[in-house]
């Protein structure tokens, strides 16, 4: 599915035993109900690319932006994520036992402190990752821009020590609306945004940004949905 403006509900796949595959690309989530994109259930794969998600905030009992779940597999792709949760469980990304995301060209913005990049309490979650963009880098007013790992959180660098991210980008990415994304449009890169150029190339996977223009536009391929 994809062009679509859906607010006040998750989009999800999977669910028990039954193996699902799902493509979502080009849609603008925002007001979702705890999750932006969930995958679960044995066998479910999903791929998700150029989706603008901001995750609202519910205090003690929070979502995420895209979460795989029960050993399903999701690939995550230039998608843009706003977290304003206000829990430190409250992630862009989250990956249950078993389960997988692998994320490239991806930003995360922590909009509020104790909102987390990624999330995980399992050892045997697979996140591969690199060229995704993160901000900020464990907000010194709070606890916001961290990543929770197996109940211990741990910055960037700590991040990449374990393997993960090793090209990643940490800066502001100066999206048009700032943290106030109420249409697609706010989230276009800002003209001095790290993010511009700093992608990989997935043309394997697709070939067009959010509004359908071609990639790259310069040199390199941008990092975000827009």
């Amino acid at each position: 599915f994809n062009k679509a403006g859906i607010s006040g509900a998750a989009v999800g796949a999977g669910a028990g035993a039954n193996a699902t595959r799902y493509v979502a690309h080009a849609n603008f989530v925002t007001g979702a109900r705890k999750y932006g994109f969930i995958i679960k259930a044995l066998g479910s794969t999903g791929l998700v690319y150029n989706n603008i998600i901001v995750v609202p905030s519910f205090g003690m009992s929070p979502g995420a932006g895209l979460s795989a779940r029960e050993n399903a597999l999701m690939e995550a792709y230039n998608n843009t994520v706003i977290n304003l949760n206000t829990d430190d469980d409250g992630p862009s990304f989250h990956v249950a036992s078993g389960a997988g995301i692998t994320a490239r060209n991806n930003i995360s913005i922590c909009a509020s402190n104790e909102s987390l990049h990624w999330q995980t309490s399992s050892t045997s979650a697979q996140m591969p990752s690199d060229h995704n963009l993160y901000w900020p880098d464990d907000d010194p007013l709070g606890l916001g821009g961290r990543f929770g790992l197996q109940g211990s959180t741990t910055t960037v660098t700590g991040w990449q020590a374990l393997g993960h991210d090793p090209n990643a980008v940490v800066g502001h990415p100066l999206l048009l609306g700032g943290t106030m994304i109420s249409r697609p449009d706010d989230a276009r890169l800002g003209v001095t945004s790290p993010a511009i150029g700093s992608g990989e190339d997935l043309s394997a996977h697709f070939v067009v940004d959010f509004a359908g223009v071609t990639r790259p536009v310069g040199l390199a391929w941008d990092i975000g949905a827009l």
